[in-house]
C-alpha cells in the first residue's frame, strides 16, 4: 500500500485498519434487532477503556425480494453505532425493510437493498443524485445458506474456504486477488483490503477513481454465510470509511 495503515481491530471493536466495506445480506434468522442500545469500546491515548454510545438517524431503505416476506416490520427514528467516532453527527445507519443488514454511511444519502431467494442480498449506500451503481457507495452484503457463494467469495482471502471451494466443486477458486490488492488479518475470521484507484478487486464498488476499502469474514461450517462490505469514497475523507467499516466489523465479525 501507498499509505500508512491506521490502527486495526482484533478481537475486539477499538479501531479498524487500512482507512476501512455495503451489500452485506443477513438471513432473517440471523438478524439483529435495531434500535437497542448498545455500548462501544474506544481506547483513549493512555490505552483505557471508555464506554461511548453514538445514537445516528436509521434510514429505511426501498427494498425488492425475489420472495415477499410474511411481516411488516416497524422501526425506530434512531439506533446506536457500535463503536464510537467523532464523526457519528455526519453518519446515519441504512436497513433494509426487514431490518435483515445494517450499515452506516454519510448522513443524508441514498440506499436501496435487495434479496434474492437463498437469503443472500444486501444494502447500498450512495450520494444523492447518484444510482446504486456509483463508484462512490458504501456496500454491504451477505451470501447466506448459498455454500458455493460463501466459499467462492472468501476462497481469495481464507485458505479455509480456499481448500473448501475444490473439494465440493471440482474446480479452482473462481476469484483472483490482483496484484495491488493490499490485505491485513484482522482476526481468524475477518480481513481488511484495500484495492486502490483503478485496481478491480474485491471491493463492491472498486475500480474507479476511488480506492476500495472494505472487509470480508468467513467462518468454517458457519450457516450464516460470509459478509462483505466495501467502503469506496474520495482519498482524503479516508477517516469515514474506518468508522463505516469499524461499525460493520463490530456487527458481523462473529457471524
Amino acid at each position: 500500500m501507498s499509505r500508512e495503515l491506521y490502527p486495526v481491530v482484533r478481537g475486539s471493536a477499538v479501531g479498524l485498519g487500512l482507512f476501512l466495506l455495503a451489500a452485506v445480506v443477513v438471513g432473517a434468522a440471523t438478524a439483529r434487532p435495531l434500535g437497542a442500545t448498545g455500548h462501544a469500546l474506544t481506547r483513549t491515548s493512555a490505552g483505557s477503556a471508555v464506554s461511548v454510545e453514538s445514537v445516528v438517524p436509521l434510514v429505511v431503505c426501498p427494498t425488492s425480494f425475489a420472495l415477499a416476506p410474511s411481516r411488516r416490520v416497524a422501526f425506530p427514528s434512531l439506533t446506536t453505532l457500535l463503536v464510537a467516532t467523532p464523526l457519528a453527527g455526519s453518519l446515519a445507519a441504512y436497513t433494509d425493510r426487514q431490518g435483515y443488514l445494517t450499515v452506516v454511511g454519510p448522513r443524508g444519502w441514498n440506499c436501496a437493498a435487495s434479496y434474492g431467494a437463498d437469503g443472500s442480498g444486501g444494502v447500498s449506500v450512495f450520494p444523492r443524485g447518484a444510482s446504486a451503481t456509483s463508484i462512490e457507495a458504501i456496500a454491504g452484503s451477505e451470501t447466506s445458506v448459498c455454500y458455493g457463494c460463501t466459499t467462492g467469495r472468501a476462497c481469495v482471502f481464507f485458505p479455509a474456504a480456499a481448500k473448501a471451494y475444490p473439494v465440493a466443486y471440482q474446480s479452482a477458486c473462481p476469484a483472483r486477488k490482483p496484484r495491488r490488492e493490499s490485505t491485513d488479518r484482522l482476526s481468524a475470521t475477518v480481513i481488511a483490503f484495500e484495492d486502490p484507484p483503478f485496481v478491480k478487486g474485491e471491493g463492491i464498488p472498486s475500480g474507479g477513481q476511488f480506492p476500495a476499502n472494505g472487509v470480508m469474514t468467513y467462518l468454517p461450517g458457519s450457516y450464516d454465510g460470509s459478509y462483505l462490505e466495501t467502503c469506496t469514497l474520495p482519498d482524503n475523507i479516508h477517516s469515514t470509511c474506518t468508522a463505516i467499516l469499524n461499525d460493520f466489523v463490530a456487527r458481523y465479525r462473529e457471524r
